[in-house]
């Protein structure tokens, strides 16, 4: 009887190193130093045009090697201000900053927190002068007004009374604004094309679906002649040549998932090509990361998924960013925080809380909708000793991942690895 319970014995022997090589496996800390690789762009405490950078560094933003963000410098005064920098191709300078004159509007006496938009080599951010806020497009260097509170708003009447980040594609942009005969919500999403400004959309339109236009979020995005927007809880896309807005993903509309719920609320927005992302978020408490491509819905990740390298679950997602048919996002598992980028359906993990860059421990990280470009992607973090810094991060050695360790283990124990996979897989969560 004992000699026959040998081979039992041994099979059980095994499914338990496989089970112990695993849990070394997933307890290894991430090599964030392998096939991706790591520069730092500016950090707390180092050299800055015309001083030291401080803390508060604002969410960076990429395009084709140009990295623009906002940030605190100690200089001849006493008190940090805060500027605009750029930097590419090992180059940081300063775009503007507290002080400086803004073109027809006195002096810069603040900058917005929201990442620039930069693109085809220029630089635009949002800013408050002594004449108001503005928004200034830098291009070789130098800002050039485009908008400021008080220039009369096309349609309405009144004066535009608030400004909000733009988003700059080619020779236009368009940003949110408020209005001075607006008393309630923001007045609507505006476009400056080739210098003429027209609404997009405004209160009061009619909505695809019935009812009116309310209100809008502040954060709208442009690639080429495409808008992307949000209001009133649910997405929209308005193409130049068209007649018509055209709904994306509708508040209260099913998501392409089953026994999702329907759709609560949508945020974060973002545009390339024929591409929009978005966060959505599900009246059955669920949040994914989703991308609309013409009229279909697809899903990227959802909450309950399994983070690549661990055996913990997506519990939190937020911007999300496209370009050139990869996209990257934020996510997180509680407090563990982490930004991730998808290839050819792959997805893997970029960097997070608990990884080291240049002898520092991760405390969090930030990424912003304007902050992948091709395979760079460009992010803050906070290290646990609460300095901070910007570092640009090159994924292009990341090719569509293989079964996973974790896959081939739990397959060989328990015949069910392949979940592992499926939770973090496009399309597969959309039957």
């Amino acid at each position: 009887m004992i000699a026959n319970q040998g081979p039992r014995f041994g099979q059980h022997a095994l499914a338990v190193v496989l089970l112990c090589a695993f849990i070394v496996w997933i307890g290894t800390p991430l090599a964030v130093a392998g096939p991706i690789t790591f520069a730092k762009i500016a950090r707390e405490s180092d050299l800055a045009p015309g001083g030291l950078f401080s803390s508060g560094f604002g969410i960076p933003a990429i395009d084709t090697g140009l990295v623009a963000f906002t940030g605190y410098q100690v200089s001849p005064g006493p008190n940090p201000q805060r500027g605009v920098y750029s930097y590419s191709a090992g180059l940081l300078q300063r775009v503007a900053a507290v002080g400086d004159a803004a073109q027809a509007s006195g002096l810069y006496t603040d900058f917005s927190t929201d990442a620039p938009s930069v693109d085809s080599g220029r630089v635009g951010f949002l800013a408050v002068t002594t004449a108001g806020q503005g928004i200034f497009l830098a291009d070789n260097g130098t800002p050039h007004l485009m908008v400021r509170q008080g220039y009369a708003a096309p349609a309405i009447g009144g004066t535009f009374s608030a400004l909000y980040a733009p988003s700059f594609s080619g020779n236009s942009f368009v940003f949110a604004a408020d209005d001075s005969l607006v008393p309630v919500g923001h007045a609507g999403i505006f476009e400056d094309r080739n210098g003429l400004f027209t609404p997009i959309v405004l209160q009061g339109f009619a909505k695809p679906g019935g009812g009116h236009f309310a209100d809008f979020d502040v954060a709208p995005a442009i690639s080429g002649n495409t808008v992307a927007f949000l209001a009133d809880g649910s997405g929209f896309k308005f193409r130049n040549g068209l007649t018509s807005i055209v709904a994306l993903a509708m508040h209260t509309h099913a998501p392409p998932v089953a026994a999702a719920g329907l759709f609560s609320g949508l945020a974060d927005v973002t545009i390339d090509g024929g591409r929009i992302g978005f966060r959505g978020d599900t009246d059955s408490g669920q949040q994914g990361i989703y991308v609309a491509e013409g009229p279909t819905i697809s899903v990227v990740v959802q909450k309950g998924a399994v983070r690549p390298r661990t055996l913990d679950f997506f519990s939190d997602f937020g911007n999300v960013s496209l370009s050139q048919g990869n996209l990257a996002f934020y996510g997180a598992a509680g407090a563990s925080q982490g930004i991730y980028f998808e290839t050819g359906n792959a997805l893997s993990r970029v960097i997070g809380t608990g990884d080291v860059l240049d002898g520092r421990t991760i405390a969090s990280v930030a990424f912003g909708s304007h902050g992948l470009s091709g395979d760079e992607l460009v992010f803050g973090v906070t290290f646990s000793d609460e300095s901070q810094a910007i570092y640009l991060a090159d994924v292009s050695a990341l090719e569509p991942a293989v079964p996973e360790p974790a896959s081939v283990i739990l397959l060989a124990v328990g015949g069910t690895g392949l979940l592992a996979r499926r939770g973090y897989r496009r399309y597969l969560l959309t039957t």
